[in-house]
């Protein structure tokens, strides 16, 4: 049975607890203003003064359909915090709706018990796990609009088709791949289609990094300093920095713990996100400085390990989509011309192994700072860098007379 409760009651103690926890005066003013605007007079027009699980669920079905997305997430998020405090009794860290990625019908069946398969077995990271989902259930989708919901009706255009559709062409071969394989050794399909998929050929354009010049990181470094009056300055002037002066990846830079940090030795020593391998980088003067401007003065009080949290409550660790996104609009107004560039933290990635190889330093020595598992990943880098090109070309020595001629010249003619 749903536990309920007088909704002027909980629309006071609910915004109670969002004030014990930190929000703003101005955001609990917003929760009270939609609560008594849309959810009470809900509750009348169906009768009642209780608020439940299923009053709010039905409140939903009711107004969501027709708003805009930015309306419908603050709805949703109106209606979780009411029913969460109905049924717990408190109100958790700020929630995140995900987008629904259906995997409907028999082919969606197996796609569960691969997913479930690549998570046990093959261990797969959870991001992977992500990518994994959404492709299948696009694909599944996909299928279903034709009117295809069994395995062996699967054929080999239906395949090209996805392919060929919108999205990250490599993640989709990936997926669809290692989900075929699957299909293959669990004899679940009687056809092979992991040599179309392996043939199959996209057109991609090669796409050089994007990168910034020296004068340009310094204005951009002098901008981001410019905002540190600011708690949230102070936060990302120090990320900035971490991106330009050691080249962290976003999700490094979001995943840092104070555990990482050697003041003594003046080093940073983490495991990356992405690949899993060490890294030990130098804890610069400027660096750590910012670290500790931020961490005295600025960072909310919290128990959190991580070093850089959310500026409103509930503080929690940033994304790494928020820090690119930080990144890139202080690029964008430091006044720098941008074009057609990239902004976000990976291009003062990019920047600073150009400098580096610019400067003269050997690959092995680029790949050991930017955490590259192989030094193929870092030749990536040489793309933007005409001049060290320059110096990589050998002249040619010419070839004597005899060459062209041998063999009565039939060849070179």
């Amino acid at each position: 049975m749903n536990k309920s409760m007088n909704i002027n009651a909980l629309i006071e103690q609910c915004a109670d607890v969002l004030f014990a926890k930190g929000y703003n005066e101005a955001s609990i003013r917003s929760y009270q203003d939609k609560w008594r605007q849309y959810v009470l007079p809900f509750a009348k027009s169906q009768g009642t003064t209780l608020y439940s699980k299923d009053l709010g669920e039905r409140f939903l079905e009711a107004n969501l359909p027709g708003k805009s997305l930015f309306s419908r997430k603050s709805l949703i998020r109106c209606v979780t915090i009411l029913t969460e405090y109905v049924e717990t009794g408190t109100i958790s860290r700020r929630l995140k709706t995900m987008p629904k990625q259906p995997l409907d019908g028999p082919i969606g069946d197996v796609a569960k018990k691969f997913i479930e398969y690549s998570s046990q077995e093959l261990r797969l990271r959870d991001l992977t796990l992500v990518a994994h989902r959404r492709q299948l259930s696009s694909f599944i989708c996909g299928l279903s609009a034709k009117g295809i919901t069994e395995l062996d009706s699967i054929s080999e255009n239906d395949v090209l088709d996805f392919l060929n559709g919108a999205g990250n062409t490599s993640e989709k071969k990936f997926v669809l791949s290692t989900f075929f394989k699957y299909l293959e050794n669990t004899h679940q399909t009687r056809r092979e289609y992991s040599e179309v998929i392996r043939r199959f050929q996209s057109i991609e354009h090669e796409k050089l990094p994007t990168t910034y010049t020296d004068e340009e990181i310094s204005k951009i470094l002098e901008f981001a300093k410019s905002r540190t009056h600011s708690n949230v300055g102070k936060r990302n002037y120090a990320i900035v920095l971490m991106a330009c002066r050691l080249g962290m990846r976003s999700s490094d830079i979001r995943y840092l713990q104070f555990s990482h940090i050697d003041w003594d030795k003046h080093e940073i020593h983490l495991q990356q996100f992405k690949t899993g391998v060490d890294l030990r980088l130098p804890l610069l003067h400027d660096v750590g400085e910012a670290i500790i401007n931020y961490i005295r003065y600025a960072r909310p009080k919290s128990s959190l390990p991580y070093v850089f949290l959310t500026d409103n409550a509930p503080y929690d660790v940033m994304s790494a989509t928020n820090i690119s996104h930080f990144v890139g609009w202080i690029i964008k107004q430091s006044g720098v011309d941008v074009g057609q560039r990239h902004r976000g933290s990976h291009a003062l990635r990019h920047s600073l192994a150009t400098h580096m190889l610019q400067s003269g330093v050997t690959l092995p020595v680029i790949s050991e700072v930017l955490g590259h598992v192989a030094t193929s990943s870092t030749m990536h880098y040489i793309g933007v860098s005409r001049d060290v090109l320059l110096k990589c070309a050998l002249d040619i020595p010419a070839m004597p007379n005899s060459f062209y001629t041998q063999r009565g010249g039939i060849f070179y003619a």
